[in-house]
């Protein structure tokens, strides 16, 4: 993109160098996560439930940056288990666990009446 706008464009021209660069930092991430597919064993379920839990009150806040505390939360796994995840991959992860357990729930509720 052209930076050599002035007034107001050089400020468009700025938002839109930063909008490139996120999806340009999305996409080598999900490039990245597609050569590094992370298998879920039990034992890496385990941990990233524990430390999901573990950051309950700040999940919970209306300002927190959600995908930041992700990002935590796959370094801790990185670190601790020695696995190779990134903080979307344990969003995803822990958005399909719960949706599985909501479908779960509701069926158990179906059957008993």
């Amino acid at each position: 993109m052209d930076d050599t706008f002035e007034g107001n464009e050089n400020n468009n021209s700025t938002i839109h160098s930063q909008s490139e660069l996120a999806i340009n930092e999305t996409h080598t991430e999900s490039q990245s996560n597609k050569e590094n597919l992370h298998c879920w064993t039990s034992s890496a379920v385990k941990l990233l439930l524990d430390l999901r839990l573990g950051k309950e009150e700040e999940f919970n806040k209306p300002v927190c940056r959600k995908m930041k505390l992700w990002k935590q939360i796959a370094d801790q796994m990185n670190k601790i288990g020695k696995y190779n995840v990134c903080g979307n991959d344990c969003y995803r992860k822990y958005r399909n666990l719960l949706q599985t357990y909501r479908q779960n729930k509701e069926k158990r509720l179906k059957r008993t009446g």
